[in-house]
C-alpha cells in the first residue's frame, strides 16, 4: 500500500461484503472497534474499501481478536495493507511538484519503478527522482511535453523495457471568460489535458497488451464535473477525459486495460497562496495519492469510474437520470407539451442510474 504504517497514517483494507455487513451489525462494533469510512461500493464486485487510522487499529487489536469476524477482517487487512507493485513501471506525468510529485512518491514507496515526467525546463524533475531514490525507491526522469505523447512513451520504454500504468496528471490553466477566450487558449489547454490523455493511452496500449494488462489514471477536476467561471477550456478538457476513460474501459476490457478518473483537491504551490495554514494542512496532496496508487495497481479491477478525493475523503460519482416525461408519440408532439410537462422532466424524486449506453437507451424506450 502506498501509505506508510506509522501511527496516524492511513491504512486501506479490502473486505468481503458479507463480512462487512455482519461486522457492522454486531461483532466488532460490540467490542468497541471504531470504523473508518466506507469509500467504495463496487456494486457487482462483492467488496469494499475501508479506511482506518493505523493507530486506532493497533490499539483495538486485542478487542478484535475476540471475534471470528474481526480475525477474518484483519486477515484481509494484512493482505491489502502490504499491497505492493511487483516489477511494475508507472509513468506519472507532471510529477516534479504538487499533486504529481505526491503521486510519484506514493507509488514508489509501494515498490513501483516510477518514470517521473516533467517538461525538463528546470531541475525539479531530477530532484524528485533523487528524493525518491534517497528514500529507497526506484525512479528515473523522463523529460518532455505530454503533447509529444508517443515520444514520451518511447523514452520511458527505452529506459525501463516495459510499462504497466500511466497516471496523467500534467496540466495547466489559461483562465478567461468565454467571450474573451481565444482559440489558441482553448486549444492549448485541451491539448495538454485531453489530447495528451488520448495520445498517452494509444502509445502505451501495445506495451500494456504485451504485459497482459495495464492501468490508466486520468486526473480530472471538479471544474469539469460542475463547471467554473473563467475555465471553459479547462472544464471541457477535464470532463472530456471522463468520456475518453469510459470508452477505454469498454475497449480495454478484454485486454485487462483499465482506466479511471480522479478529481482531486489538494494544497499546492499554485493554488494555496491565500489558503489558511490550517486548511492547507487538512488537504495535503499526499492525502489524494493513495487513491491514485490503488487505481494504478494491477490488482485493482475498477474501471470506467470517476472519483473525488480530498483531505482523506474518497468518493465515487455516478450518473443520475430523472424518471422524466413520456409522451404519446401516436399524436403530434409540440413544444407546448414539453413546457407543460417540464416539472416531470426535472423531477428527481424517482431516478435511475444507467451504467452504459445500452442501459441508458433501454430506459428511454421502456415503460
Amino acid at each position: 500500500m502506498c501509505c506508510d504504517r506509522r501511527a496516524g497514517s492511513l491504512l486501506i483494507l479490502a473486505v468481503e461484503r458479507g463480512v462487512l455487513d455482519d461486522v457492522l451489525g454486531n461483532e466488532i462494533c460490540s467490542h468497541g472497534l471504531p470504523f473508518g469510512t466506507v469509500v467504495f461500493d463496487w456494486g457487482r464486485t462483492p467488496s469494499y474499501l475501508v479506511f482506518w487510522r493505523v493507530a486506532t487499529l493497533a490499539s483495538s487489536l486485542e478487542h478484535a481478536e475476540r471475534s471470528l469476524y474481526a480475525n477474518r477482517w484483519l486477515d484481509f487487512g494484512k493482505e491489502f495493507a502490504a499491497m505492493k507493485f511487483e516489477d511494475q513501471v508507472v509513468l506519472v506525468t507532471g510529477a516534479s511538484r504538487g499533486l504529481g510529485k505526491a503521486f510519484a512518491e506514493c507509488i514508489a514507496r509501494a515498490g513501483a519503478t516510477v518514470a517521473v515526467n516533467s517538461t525538463g525546463r528546470d531541475e525539479a524533475g531530477p530532484l524528485t527522482v533523487e528524493e525518491i531514490v534517497a528514500s529507497g525507491g526506484r525512479a528515473f526522469h523522463v523529460p518532455g511535453r505530454v503533447e509529444d505523447a508517443t515520444d514520451l512513451i518511447e523514452a520511458t520504454l527505452k529506459q525501463s523495457g516495459h510499462l504497466d500504468a500511466v497516471v496523467h496528471n500534467a496540466g495547466f490553466v489559461q483562465d478567461k471568460s468565454l467571450r474573451k477566450m481565444s482559440l489558441e487558449q482553448w486549444d492549448a489547454v485541451l491539448d495538454v489535458h485531453l489530447r495528451s490523455a488520448f495520445g498517452l493511452s494509444r502509445a502505451a496500449w501495445p506495451s500494456f497488451e504485451e504485459r497482459g494488462g495495464g492501468r490508466l489514471v486520468f486526473v480530472s477536476s471538479s471544474a469539469g464535473l460542475y463547471g467554473n467561471f473563467g475555465q471553459a477550456n479547462y472544464a471541457a478538457a477535464k470532463m472530456g477525459v471522463y468520456g475518453l476513460c469510459r470508452t477505454i474501459a469498454i475497449e480495454g476490457k478484454k485486454a485487462n486495460i483499465h482506466c479511471n478518473c480522479v478529481a482531486p483537491f489538494g494544497a499546492t504551490e499554485m493554488n494555496s497562496g491565500n489558503m489558511p495554514d490550517e486548511f492547507k494542512a487538512a488537504i495535503k496532496t499526499e492525502y489524494v495519492a493513495p487513491l491514485i496508487g490503488y487505481l494504478a495497481h494491477p490488482e485493482c479491477q475498477e474501471t470506467g469510474g470517476m472519483f473525488e478525493a480530498s483531505g482523506g475523503a474518497y468518493k465515487k460519482l455516478r450518473w443520475e437520470r430523472s424518471e422524466g416525461l413520456r409522451l404519446d408519440t401516436t399524436k403530434p408532439l409540440t413544444i407546448g407539451d414539453i413546457a407543460s410537462g417540464w416539472d416531470q422532466v426535472v423531477d428527481f424524486s424517482t431516478s435511475e442510474h444507467p451504467e452504459d449506453m445500452r442501459e441508458a437507451l433501454s430506459g428511454l424506450y421502456s415503460g
